[in-house]
């Protein structure tokens, strides 16, 4: 059952059940059951969508991926299917699964539009590190999503937590990146593969300078 079709059954069976109590009589306490009711209902539903997310992470694969994009678009942010961040988290260790991480790719984009915070940058933390083993991919995802440049300078720049405190190594790690990205020659991806070095060479610039103040102190 679609988690879109699911909440707008519930809903209406809710408003159902709400009206024929109120017509008993109208009394407060057949109100507050008729609100139970819609109540229990609804996050009945968002538990089926959201438990979605919790049948591709325990199973990814091939098959499963395109159903499951399809059960989610169908239902937009708004609809209960957002991932949680215990999801996130487990999205986003199958991101870092070598090639049975590529199944998460698409999905990954696909929760950036609904996510922030936290669990926004873990999921473009852990798409950065994926950029550097298949950057083709994440090029052509980056363009489907058609990402602004805050976005694409977000996910392009978001470095691993690892190297919080480690200068040289994130210059190491952004011109890792820099060479993987240049080193693509796709008409299709050229346009993106253009912002992104953009982003990655002002993010660049901008270590260097602070390198340079280090120094002169």
């Amino acid at each position: 059952m679609q988690c879109l079709r699911s909440m707008e059954l519930s809903a209406a069976t809710g408003a159902g059940s709400r009206s024929s109590l109120l017509a008993m009589g109208g009394r407060s306490h057949d109100m507050r059951q008729a609100l139970l009711l819609a109540g229990c209902l609804f996050f009945s539903a968002e538990a089926l969508c959201s438990s979605a997310w919790d049948e591709f992470l325990r199973q990814p694969d091939s098959i499963a991926v395109g159903p499951f994009l399809t059960r989610i678009r169908e239902s937009g942010c708004d609809q209960g299917v957002t991932p949680s961040s215990q999801q996130v988290a487990a999205l986003t260790r199958l991101l870092a699964s070598g090639r049975r991480g590529t199944l998460a790719i698409r999905p990954a984009f696909f929760s950036t539009r609904c996510l922030d915070g936290g669990d926004l940058e873990d999921v473009y933390r852990a798409l950065g590190r994926v950029l550097v083993d298949r950057p083709k991919v994440v090029l052509r995802e980056i363009g489907s999503e058609e990402m602004s440049d805050g976005q694409v300078r977000y996910l392009t720049t978001t470095l691993p937590l690892t190297l919080v405190d480690n200068l040289a190594g994130q210059i190491a790690e952004l011109d890792r990146r820099i060479a993987r990205i240049g080193a693509i020659r796709d008409e299709s991806t050229a346009e993106i593969s253009r912002r992104m070095l953009h982003a990655l060479s002002d993010r660049r610039r901008e270590l260097d300078a602070i390198r340079a103040q280090a120094t002169t102190r």
